[in-house]
């Protein structure tokens, strides 16, 4: 998962302590919050693979999972780790949604990704005609549906997707554009006009709401990561030397 995750009284007290180390050195690989993972239910989390490296990412996806669940139960397999984080990470990414959609207007100053659409001008076409347009209330779409000089463009509607992703962080993007779109003062949800091989170029950073969800929830991927960490953090966590140590910031367990 993100941290990219992205997303494993008294003297009783004492005794009971005394115990669970005793034990815990013997056969456990992992304990989380009081859960328990055993080194055979381990090594069948890893399907009887003995890397030692095998091991640690299995261990490192088992206490990331358990660590970030309210109620975890038994996860003894992929697809019961994979079925947990199904439950876990809806309910985080709807937590965050107003600190993504706040990140992402902030747009070049502050956004991780940029979401473009953009109408290359036809010859025959000004920008000043455009922009005339989006001003009267036409949607960007219908305006790139109508003036855009490339067709793919023309049945997006402008929108830039690559390889089906429409958000790209930003050095990702041509370098001369995000150059014309900073000294612009480009901002989300009004179009500026840049200049591109030579020809007009009109540039929208695309408003929050226009995204698709998939779009959204890549946005939410930051305050979702420090989520985790916090709870990566806050958990109870020992593991077994013979595999390493657990390391919150990384969300991993790494060798000793």
């Amino acid at each position: 998962m993100i941290r990219r995750l992205a997303l494993a009284s008294g003297s009783l007290a004492s005794l009971a302590l005394l115990v669970s180390c005793t034990r815990f050195d013997a056969d456990i690989a992992a304990t989380v919050n009081g859960h328990e993972l055993t080194i055979d239910q381990l090594q069948e989390l890893a399907e009887g693979n003995d890397d030692p490296a095998v091991l640690r990412a299995a261990l490192s996806t088992w206490i990331q999972v358990v660590a970030a669940s309210e109620d975890p139960g038994e996860l003894l397999t992929e697809e019961a780790l994979a079925a947990e984080r199904e439950l876990i990470l809806p309910p985080l990414i709807d937590s965050v949604q107003n600190q993504a959609q706040a990140d992402y207007e902030q747009g070049l100053a502050g956004s991780p990704l940029l979401c473009l659409a953009v109408i290359p001008i036809a010859a025959e076409t000004t920008s000043d005609s455009v922009l005339r347009g989006f001003a009267a209330g036409v949607s960007f779409a219908d305006l790139a549906t109508r003036y855009s000089d490339d067709p793919s463009l023309v049945e997006s509607g402008g929108v830039i997707s690559v390889d089906g992703q429409e958000c790209l962080p930003i050095d990702q993007w041509n370098v001369d554009l995000v150059d014309q779109l900073t000294t612009e003062d480009a901002v989300v949800g009004e179009p500026v006009v840049v200049s591109l091989n030579g020809s007009e170029v009109i540039v929208l950073l695309r408003p929050f709401e226009e995204l698709t969800q998939d779009s959204k929830d890549s946005l939410a991927q930051g305050p979702v990561s420090e989520l985790l960490l916090e709870r990566y953090q806050d958990a109870e966590v020992t593991v077994n030397k013979r595999f390493g140590v657990w390391d919150a910031e990384q969300g991993a367990v790494v060798t000793a």
